[in-house]
């Protein structure tokens, strides 16, 4: 179960109507749909004018009786993103984190090449259930810009039971470095640095994101230990060293082609002063 996804550019229309004057709406949702039991759904949202003006953390968790099942998901008032799920429990489970920004703004006169940088955190998933269960992380960007909306990073990682009893990794769309562990049911998703090229955005014309990141767990038969986490220090919205805008291939103007920067320590440590959507963590 996901959170109602709107086309980009509906989405901003749905955010204009919904809070007025606001360019920048975070929202968290969790549900769980255990066997045996009902189905528990938290929401949980915050808005504002500018990206520095959201004032609250927002938070969501569905917890089960005796501590079968707690899903959460938390989103900072810096933009920090967090997921967690934990189950003993058959059912559905799911956690996701969307960040809606509409008002990003080339401030120079020639068109530019938008660029995003940010660190992912990283994330663990482990599923040692019933066959035909699975464990999803997806990882969803899409940018606006002159009514054209385009998808500029999508990340799939999912788990799978298959009719042996073993725990399958498969992985689709731009790479997180996801990899199996020393355990056979178990996955990382590595701390790294991620470059986004937004496309080309025009002088004193707006670029509008949509970030989205959520965990989708389907358990079958039994659930022994089925546990997931991801965290991302992402803030959306114009700062300095955040989104910056290059020369771009138009009007016989060279534009500058983005090229992904791996994991690693040394490389993310000197991509520091340049990351985009980075903040506090969430307090715990």
């Amino acid at each position: 179960m996901r959170l109602a996804v709107l086309p980009l550019a509906s989405a901003f229309l749905f955010l204009s109507a919904q809070f007025a004057g606001a360019v920048v709406v975070q929202t968290v949702r969790t549900t769980a749909d255990p066997i045996p039991g009902s189905i528990d759904v938290d929401l949980d949202s915050e808005s504002a004018a500018t990206p520095d003006g959201i004032d609250e953390d927002i938070f969501a968790q569905s917890v089960g009786p005796n501590g079968s099942y707690t899903v959460s998901a938390s989103a900072g008032r810096f933009g920090q993103v967090g997921l967690f799920g934990r189950t003993i429990i058959p059912g559905r489970f799911s956690s996701e984190v969307e960040i809606l920004d509409n008002d990003i703004f080339n401030p120079t006169t020639s068109p530019r090449s938008a660029m995003a940088n940010f660190i992912v955190d990283g994330g663990d998933m482990v599923l040692v259930a019933g066959t035909g269960s699975s464990l999803s992380f997806n990882l969803f960007i899409e940018a606006a810009v002159g009514g054209s909306v385009q998808t500029v990073f999508n990340s799939l990682v999912r788990l799978e039971v298959d009719a042996s009893g073993a725990t399958q990794l498969f992985t689709s769309g731009d790479s997180l470095g996801a990899q199996k562990t020393s355990n056979p049911f178990a996955v990382e998703i590595p701390l790294s640095f991620q470059s986004v090229d937004l496309g080309i955005v025009g002088p004193n014309e707006t670029l509008g994101l949509r970030y989205t990141a959520s965990f989708d767990a389907f358990v079958t038969g039994f659930a022994e230990v089925v546990e997931f986490g991801f965290s991302d220090p992402l803030t959306v919205g114009l700062e300095p060293a955040s989104i910056r805008f290059e020369p771009a291939m138009l009007d016989g103007v060279p534009r500058v082609t983005p090229v992904p920067v791996p994991a690693g320590g040394p490389l993310l440590l000197a991509g520091l002063a340049a990351l985009t959507f980075v903040a506090r963590r969430r307090r715990g």
